[in-house]
């Protein structure tokens, strides 16, 4: 079955958002963060499934995929 999610604010590579965000994103680095939102991400959405990302999505001009 195709589902439907919305997202926002996953902020890949926006290391500042560690210390803005301190009890939401308990990570030491941004990039175990990243690991964990694409960790995340693939245990629960399908390759099929229909995806609205709503905004702030990266930060910085490194590619994190």
């Amino acid at each position: 079955m195709i589902e439907t999610w919305f997202t926002s604010d996953t902020h890949f590579g926006h290391k500042n958002i560690l210390d803005y965000e301190k009890e939401a994103r308990p990570f030491d680095t941004v990039e175990e963060m990243n690991e964990h939102l694409i960790t995340a991400w693939n245990e629960t959405v399908n390759p099929k499934d229909i995806v609205f990302h709503l905004g702030d999505f990266a930060f910085g001009a490194k590619n994190v995929a």
